[in-house]
């Protein structure tokens, strides 16, 4: 990599929201982190560069230094994670294994860059990692994986070398609620066992995403169209307040499309379905 290049802005094309977060580990004693909290924030991107760039900077005085980038289930991880470190990872940073002799699925850092290795896995046996140890641990989708999961996971989250608040978690949400929402928001759910981390978030949701073009806005949208109907079929205010936050996400993506003239499909679709779910919001959006 040229010396000239700026990691953050150039080769990671980091968005504001997620310097905020690398200014967050770099100046705060805090290494209990959170990214997201909706769809469209680039949270999976960050995850990727985030865990190239603690391998390149936070341990650029050691060798072979391993993390964890994990989903809950492996066709997840292979359509979010594993195909882009295979294909569009610059090929001067670092090679993916499909099946390392030590380290299994992972891409492994050129040696110039310290040859940090980034383990790609899947959480459907989190017991496979019992005996393993990360100096940091990613997880995309955190609301997918229980609680139980999680702290299996943190207590792989220590290295030789690495004092406690020098190790990493940093978890990407789409959604508050259950022990998440005990650990980052209420602070009920800390116990002994988390003694000298500090817990911190960024908020990002699609309009912190500059990336997002039409296409990207589209996909979003198909993600969030099962919500209106699906979720008004049952008295759970929980569900409704998560419905209610993708259609007024969804009316967003409707009102940008018409000012340039590009309705997509999805949000054709979405504007009947919020017309006939959500009448008076409706009525409001299109005053």
């Amino acid at each position: 990599m040229r010396e000239s290049i700026n990691f953050e802005t150039e080769l990671a094309k980091f968005t504001d929201k997620q310097l905020e977060l690398c200014k967050m580990w770099d100046s705060t004693d805090d290494s209990m982190l959170l990214y997201g909290g909706s769809y469209g924030g680039g949270a999976s991107y960050l995850l990727r560069w985030f865990a190239v760039r603690f391998l390149m900077k936070d341990c650029k005085k050691k060798e072979q230094v391993t993390v964890m980038l994990a989903c809950h289930d492996y066709p997840t991880l292979k359509d979010t994670h594993l195909l882009y470190f295979k294909h569009h990872m610059p090929s001067w940073l670092g090679k993916f294994y499909s099946d390392h002799d030590r380290y299994g699925t992972c891409f492994v850092l050129s040696s110039q860059y310290g040859s940090g290795v980034i383990r790609l896995c899947s959480l459907t046996d989190p017991t496979k990692y019992g005996c393993s140890e990360f100096a940091g641990i990613f997880i995309d989708n955190l609301e997918k994986i229980s609680y139980e999961t999680f702290a299996l996971l943190l207590c792989r989250l220590r290295y030789t070398g690495f004092k406690v608040n020098e190790t990493l978690f940093l978890g990407a949400y789409k959604k508050r609620g259950g022990w998440i929402e005990k650990l980052w928001f209420d602070q009920t759910g800390r116990n002994s066992s988390l003694s000298g981390r500090g817990f911190n978030h960024v908020y990002a949701d699609y309009r912190d995403n500059p990336h997002l073009d039409k296409a990207g806005r589209e996909k979003t949208g198909y993600e969030l169209l099962r919500c209106p109907q699906i979720n008004l079929s049952k008295n759970n205010w929980e569900l409704r307040n998560e419905c209610w936050h993708a259609v007024r996400h969804m009316t967003k993506i409707i009102e940008l499309e018409k000012e340039d003239g590009t309705e997509t499909m999805a949000s054709i679709f979405a504007e009947s379905h919020i017309a006939e779910f959500y009448p008076d919001l409706f009525k409001e959006i299109m005053a």
